[in-house]
């Protein structure tokens, strides 16, 4: 098993991005060189990554390293289910919400947080934040920039709004599928469907706080407030009932009066 260190925020101090103890851990499995660290999660992430070389699957590994060997699995999928978790993380939501919600298990999700998204505790979020703006962030993957966006809202806006986001983009039909996987709906509407979610925010509580974030560039290239006649066309397009529904048609008709009188 090939690891290579992997980070988006290597132009800042190397102990000052989410995933520093990832780096600490490749950098020790690569050279064969161990680190001045007593980290545990460190020194966990190393022993999976040399127990993986001799032993490549995951259920022959000891017990106690079976969290770790699935989050870093996990890490190495370009995966929907990654991006949610981070998410998620930056929301603030404890590991087993997060669980419960990802369909995984608290230690995989406690292994995760430390070893590559280490956003919790007094000034950790920022962490992210500078990584952004300061260490030459690109989305990776097929769900980079759906990850990016979702990452950016849980900052600003919290866990519940996240929730309120997820629900509306992994709604089919009337009933909600797997949040994590999503194996029901195409990769290609998904941004379609955080667009249409967004739309919904300038005429809520929070719209004006997303509408400074968008203006001030930290959304650059998603436009969140899309005409309310093409969020009904993807409504219909998506087979979405229910509340979101009749929301959207009670914005088409307050736009529409809107505009007669402009």
């Amino acid at each position: 098993m090939t690891m290579r260190e992997n980070t988006h925020t290597s132009r800042i101090s190397p102990d000052n991005h989410p995933d520093w103890r990832w780096q600490k851990a490749s950098r020790w499995y690569n050279t064969g060189v161990g680190t001045d660290t007593d980290d545990p999660w460190v020194i966990r992430a190393v022993a999976v990554l040399w127990a993986l070389q001799a032993r490549p699957t995951v259920p022959q590994l000891p017990a106690e390293l079976y969290p770790t060997a699935q989050a870093i699995q996990l890490y190495a999928r370009d995966a929907l289910e990654k991006q949610l978790l981070e998410a998620r993380l930056l929301a603030q939501q404890d590991d087993k919400e997060i669980a419960a919600r990802c369909g995984t298990t608290p230690d995989v999700i406690a292994a995760y947080a430390a070893l590559f998204f280490d956003v919790r505790g007094p000034g950790r979020k920022q962490v992210w934040l500078a990584g952004q703006f300061f260490g030459g962030t690109v989305p990776s993957g097929c769900h980079g920039q759906l990850g990016d966006a979702l990452k950016q809202r849980a900052f600003f806006v919290g866990s519940q709004a996240v929730e309120e986001l997820i629900e509306v983009m992994f709604t089919l039909d009337g009933r909600t599928v797997a949040a994590c996987t999503a194996p029901d709906l195409p990769e290609e509407s998904l941004m379609t469907r955080f667009e249409l979610a967004i739309a919904l925010l300038p005429f809520s509580h929070e719209g004006i706080v997303w509408r400074s974030i968008v203006r001030d560039g930290y959304m650059r290239g998603l436009q969140p407030c899309i005409p309310v006649a093409v969020a009904w066309t993807v409504l219909e397009r998506a087979k979405i009932s229910g509340k979101l529904r009749r929301q959207i048609k009670q914005l088409a008709k307050h736009q529409s009066q809107g505009n007669r009188m402009a």
